[in-house]
């Protein structure tokens, strides 16, 4: 199932319905409260000049040092350009490719985002706007569900970001690979993941806007991270946020509103909408308003909410009933989520990712176990030892001398044996 393409307003609604020409640009980067660099890092805003191999320079936004490497070393020597080999295609987004890139010094694995830098190319430069807004933003985020960022560079006409790998990929790819094998309690997992990923960002006072299967990305232990912030956005409290950002089918209905009415905005709240969304992904492997185009899809979601899955439990359909409320003051948070029973009911694989091998014992399976112990072991082994006894007896009488027989009518103690009959005899 492919992941629907994001939209500008001109692609659905008339001019008069855009923003002013004096209006903020959509592609702005976030106005972000300063925050301290993760520590381990080395990120800087501005680019500094490094020599290429060509005899030119590119701008480089220093790597981290491999995990283990001495920290003295980060002032002995520069970054060296191109230390990372490209590998794989591993998906492909709305501005680029990402490819699986290995460090040619460590064999370190990182995800590495390439976009092509064309001179006077408007979009390309908007691409290129969106890219910086992203950096800037995941440079100050750091949690254990959020993708993280390790730096940046443009070298020759190419700008790279190097972010964390995550294998084997989006929750997207692992719904297509598992289809009708993806359980509840695999989408109660990882909810509580991106619930947790969200909180964390809402907390920054940030809106992601584009939560869906093909961004979020699940590792082998089966904890999901929120990856691709190009359409996030940081509410910085200075006007109301009403531009037209975000898939269609997971879009909440105030997104499109707003595109058409400047006096409505949106917040945090329509994550959360798209969170409910994500989950009818999860469990049906089909998003909402499958079937429909784009534009066919906003205009449904302004009639309708998504129907929410009859083979959900009752605390599942409570839970999208919650995430799929019309008024976006009427939803809970995502810290308020964490507490519903939907969530609690589910349990966390990376404190024991093999948990289910530590539930307490049924009483059944001693009962089994005492069974198959007795049948098979312990009555075999005692009629062995019985039948041993006997044969042992047997071949001891069979190796002692003969008595002879007593005479007739006298028994072997000398007695005489007469009877009444004993003359017929």
């Amino acid at each position: 199932m492919g992941s629907p393409r994001r939209y500008k307003p001109g692609d659905f609604f008339p001019s008069n319905h855009l923003p002013p020409p004096h209006a903020p640009a959509a592609w702005s980067a976030p106005e972000l409260p300063p925050a301290a660099v993760a520590a381990g890092y080395s990120i800087q805003t501005s680019p500094e000049k490094v020599p290429s191999n060509g005899g030119g320079s590119v701008n480089v936004h220093p790597l981290p040092l491999p995990p283990g490497a001495v920290a003295a070393a980060r002032n002995d020597s520069p970054f060296m350009a191109g230390c990372w080999q490209k590998g794989k295609l591993i998906g492909s987004g709305t501005f680029g490719n990402v490819y699986v890139a290995t460090n040619r010094h460590t064999g370190a694995l990182c995800a590495m985002k390439e976009v092509n830098v064309i001179p006077d190319d408007p979009k390309s430069a908007e691409c290129i706007r969106q890219l910086e807004q992203e950096v800037k933003l995941l440079s100050q985020l750091k949690h254990r569900n959020i993708v993280q960022y390790y730096g940046s560079e443009i070298i020759d006409d190419r700008f790279y970001i190097y972010l964390e790998y995550v294998y084997p990929g989006s929750i997207n790819k692992y719904v297509r690979e598992h289809c009708g094998a993806i359980t509840e309690s695999i989408v109660r997992n990882f909810t509580l993941h991106i619930l947790r990923g969200l909180a964390y960002l809402h907390s920054k006072k940030t809106i992601h806007r584009d939560i869906k299967g093909a961004n979020l990305l699940v590792d082998a232990t089966g904890v999901v991270k929120l990856a691709d912030f190009g359409m996030a956005k940081h509410l910085s409290g200075t006007g109301a946020v009403n531009s037209l950002k975000g898939s269609p089918h997971w879009m909440a209905p105030e997104v499109v509103q707003g595109t058409m009415n400047k006096e409505m905005g949106y917040d945090l709240s329509v994550d959360i909408w798209s969170l409910g969304c994500t989950i009818i992904e999860m469990f049906t492997g089909r998003h909402p308003w499958d079937g429909f185009e784009g534009p066919q899809a906003m205009f449904q979601v302004l009639l309708k909410s998504p129907e929410i899955p009859e083979a959900l439990s009752p605390e599942g359909r409570d839970f999208l009933q919650c995430c799929f409320r019309r008024n976006p003051s009427d939803r809970p948070t995502a810290s308020q989520l964490l507490d519903h029973p939907f969530i609690r009911g589910s349990h966390d694989p990376a404190a024991h990712p093999f948990s289910c091998l530590r539930q307490p014992v049924s009483p059944f399976f001693f009962f089994f176990f005492f069974f198959f112990f007795f049948f098979f072991f312990f009555f075999p082994f005692l009629f062995l030892v019985l039948f041993f006894q006997e044969v042992t007896a047997h071949s001891a009488r069979d190796g002692r001398p003969k008595a002879d027989p007593p005479a007739k009518g006298k028994l072997q103690n000398g007695f005489s044996l007469r009877t009444p009959f004993s003359n017929n005899i």
